[in-house]
């Protein structure tokens, strides 16, 4: 049973932490990969988190991770396409690959996850005379619950992640233009299998599935490639798998 002194401990770490991110708000700190005005809500996170760590029935990890997703594009691929010829033609954009770090606090059968990941990518054209790319950054902090299922190895939950999406230009005649900087939210589902390496690292195999509530502006890239249409702005979905290194206890 736990002591009222106890109680009283877990408390003023909470306060401590919470008084911390007030403080640290009111800062010029910048924070690298994550979005504009999302910095005060990874700080609320983190230091929650933190602050009820030293519950001996919760568990803490630090999660770092690698991803390969699909990227759904059906209708900016399409005019690629239709633009390519023998004499010019541009590569698709089919996927792009990742890097996570978080963290997640869990509690019995339910855990919270926090963190920031990054996808990237880029496409080429053939022209003959110049070499030209386009590089794609998608950077996003996420936040979302997760539900394990008991005497299993097997977990699920959403995610619910504010994100950037840019692209930028490059040639030899110069050194980068950029094309699309744009912010919107989404949502990404999933399906876990938690490994036990037997020790304090433990590997997670996830499945996901990523869905857009916001739409991006291609107008650059589309004028670059082929005419602008009336409508240029598409959202921007996939799925793919992750694998995810969680680091801590495990239970």
């Amino acid at each position: 049973m736990r002591s009222e002194s106890m109680d009283n401990f877990h408390l003023t770490h909470f306060l401590f932490h919470t008084f911390c991110y007030f403080w640290l708000t009111n800062t010029n700190t910048k924070m690298p990969l994550i979005p504009p005005n999302t910095k005060q809500l990874v700080l609320l996170l983190l230091f929650l988190v933190v602050g009820f760590t030293n519950n001996t029935t919760a568990q803490f990890n630090f999660l770092t991770g690698a991803s390969y997703g699909s990227i759904s594009l059906k209708e900016v691929n399409s005019r690629i396409r239709e633009a390519n010829s023998s004499l010019l033609s541009w590569d698709e954009i089919k996927s792009w690959y990742g890097l996570s770090l978080g963290a997640r606090y869990k509690y019995e059968a339910v855990a919270l996850n926090v963190g920031v990941l990054a996808n990237f990518q880029k496409i080429e054209s053939n022209a003959p005379d110049i070499e030209e790319k386009i590089n794609i950054k998608n950077t996003a902090v996420y936040l979302g619950p997760e539900f394990f299922i008991p005497s299993t190895p097997i977990s699920f939950g959403a995610n619910i992640a504010y994100d950037s999406f840019k692209l930028t230009y490059k040639s030899t005649l110069n050194d980068g233009l950029l094309f699309m900087d744009e912010k919107g939210w989404n949502t990404q589902i999933y399906l876990s299998l938690n490994l036990s390496g037997g020790g304090l690292t433990s590997l997670v195999i996830r499945p996901y599935y990523t869905v857009s509530f916001s739409e991006y502006d291609f107008t650059s890239l589309l004028a670059q490639i082929d005419e602008v249409k009336s409508n240029n702005s598409f959202p921007v979905n996939s799925f793919g798998l992750s694998l995810i290194f969680a680091n801590g206890p495990s239970n």
